[in-house]
């Protein structure tokens, strides 16, 4: 009797401790000032984010001053400028790759979650596009929504003056209680995204 009342006290409070860690990420999260909206402009930077359902879509642009495509096509594509703009992941590591493809893997973790995403992506010269597709996805710790798929593009259009990138994407997730947070971190990373880009490319392409 006594053991079962103590397995009961330790699921319980468990239990708690779970709830507690799931405010507490809720907490920070909001804490960060994330925004869910529908339209947003900062520093020449543009971008929309829709939910419908457990789907969501990302649609970024921005402007760049250069008259040379091809450094910003190379930017897009190139494995080693993606290491150096795409500072989220722990690790990014290439596992293998063709003529205009390659496989990578990002690895994601902290205290409570662990994150294992493998994508393709592909060069598309003649229509100036890096296409990107998650291929997998392995996710443990703490229960946030899984990942059912993600794939995209970057597109680059000539302007009067210069050119633009347009970042796609569109994700789906399973239905899950901080699904809204989840979407939220997407919308600010994918944000954070194309500020990075900016800057970047503003540094490397004459």
């Amino acid at each position: 009797m006594a053991a079962h009342v103590l397995r009961h006290l330790i699921l319980v409070r468990w239990f708690d401790l779970r709830i507690l860690i799931i405010i507490a990420i809720v907490i920070l999260v909001f804490w960060s000032g994330l925004v869910h909206s529908e339209g947003v402009e900062v520093d020449d930077i543009h971008h929309k984010f829709i939910q419908v359902g457990n789907h969501y879509i990302f649609y970024g642009t921005t402007s760049f001053a250069t008259s040379d495509p091809h450094c910003l096509i190379h930017i897009l594509y190139d494995f080693q400028h993606l290491r150096k703009i795409n500072i989220l992941p722990d690790s990014i590591v290439l596992l293998r790759k063709g003529e205009y493809w390659y496989e990578v893997a990002y690895h994601y973790r902290n205290l409570f979650f662990e994150s294992r995403a493998t994508y393709r992506r592909t060069l598309k010269q003649a229509e100036r596009k890096v296409t990107f597709e998650m291929m997998q996805c392995e996710q443990q710790g703490l229960h946030l929504p899984k990942i059912v798929s993600s794939t995209g593009y970057y597109e680059i259009r000539a302007e009067k003056e210069g050119f633009s990138v347009v970042y796609f994407e569109v994700g789906e997730v399973a239905d899950h209680l901080l699904k809204e947070i989840y979407f939220q971190w997407v919308e600010k990373e994918a944000s954070k995204f194309l500020h990075r880009l900016k800057d970047y490319v503003n540094k490397t392409c004459p």
